[in-house]
């Protein structure tokens, strides 16, 4: 599995190898992803989608499944929905469509 620090400061060095010719850059001999002589980018790559591979994705409030009502535009897309999950009996809370919180769920 991938470690996101290592991999931020791969691409921090990959960034300063531009600025300098490449064998005498000090990022490029402290890099992580340097064999050799050889920079080896594609490891870093492969190590970066791994990485965006396990991030959850973001619902949006139109997908949740705590979205309950909804009230569209004359378009018939969707303006507002009311979360279930933050709503009380005495408060519905209408959130934007496209809003997002940390308890979103999709729905299936």
């Amino acid at each position: 599995m991938a470690d996101l620090e290592k991999v931020i400061r791969g691409w921090e060095r990959c960034r300063k190898c531009h600025d300098v010719p490449i064998l005498f850059s000090e990022s490029y001999r402290d890099c992580e992803y340097t064999r050799g002589m050889y920079c080896r980018q594609d490891i870093l790559i492969e190590d970066t989608l791994a990485l965006l591979k396990q991030q959850e994705a973001v619902v949006r409030c139109k997908d949740c499944k705590h979205g309950g009502c909804r009230t569209q535009n004359t378009d018939g897309s969707i303006f507002r929905v009311v979360c279930k999950k933050h709503s009380t009996k005495r408060n519905e809370r209408w959130m934007d469509a496209d809003w997002f919180c940390a308890d979103g769920e999709k729905k299936e």
